[in-house]
C-alpha cells in the first residue's frame, strides 16, 4: 500500500502517476459506495403510421470548393415515432418551399405518410398562437400535408413527455458528420 504513495524516481513523470493513482482510487471507491442507477424513461410509443416528428439542425461547415469559408446549412430531418426511422436532407435555407418539398420528397422515400405530424414550432410551419390557446399553421403546409392524408400539430413551449426523439438524432447526427 505504501509503494504507489512513493514518488516516481524519474524526472517529470509525476503527472500520469498522479492521474494512474485517481483512475485506481475512483474504481476502488465504486466498489464501497456504489453510483445510483440512474432513472429508468419510458420510451414513447406510437402505432406505425401514426406520428412522426420534423424539425431542422443547423450545421456550419467549411465545403471543399471554398476552403476557409464557413457556411451555414440546415438538415431537414423527419423521424417516424414507431420505428425511429430517420430521413434527411440538407439544405441552404428554411423557406417554405423548401419545406414542401422536402415533405413531398420524404413521403414519397417512406412510402406513404403519417397521421400527425409534429413541429418543433418552425417558423415557416407555425405562424403563432391564437387568442383561444390553439395553435395557427401556414396555410399552404397544412393543404401540402391534407393532400397527403396528414395533419400538422405544433409541439407547445413545454417539453414533450417523450423526450422529443429527433432531438437526440440531431445531436447524434452533428457529432458523426460535423467538424470541430
Amino acid at each position: 500500500m505504501f509503494q504507489p504513495f512513493q514518488p516516481p524516481t524519474s524526472a517529470g513523470g509525476s503527472r500520469p502517476w498522479v492521474f494512474r493513482w485517481l483512475y485506481y482510487l475512483d474504481g476502488f471507491s465504486a466498489t464501497l459506495r456504489p453510483r445510483p442507477p440512474r432513472p429508468f424513461e419510458r420510451r414513447f410509443e406510437t402505432a406505425p403510421g401514426e406520428q412522426a416528428q420534423v424539425d431542422f439542425a443547423e450545421f456550419v461547415t467549411e465545403f471543399t470548393d471554398e476552403p476557409s469559408v464557413y457556411r451555414k446549412v440546415w438538415l431537414f430531418s423527419f423521424v417516424l415515432g414507431n420505428s425511429r426511422w430517420l430521413w434527411g436532407w440538407f439544405c441552404s435555407n428554411q423557406s417554405l418551399e423548401r419545406v414542401l418539398r422536402c415533405h413531398v420528397m420524404v413521403f414519397d422515400a417512406c412510402g406513404g405518410t403519417t397521421q400527425q405530424n409534429l413541429f418543433d414550432r418552425m417558423k415557416t410551419a407555425v405562424l403563432g398562437d391564437a387568442e383561444d390557446g390553439t395553435v395557427t399553421c401556414n396555410p399552404a403546409l397544412v393543404a401540402v400535408l391534407d393532400h397527403y392524408g396528414s395533419a400538422p400539430e405544433a409541439v407547445t413551449g413545454q417539453r414533450l413527455p417523450d423526450a422529443p426523439f429527433n432531438q437526440y438524432k440531431g445531436i447524434r447526427l452533428k457529432q458523426k458528420y460535423a467538424k470541430g
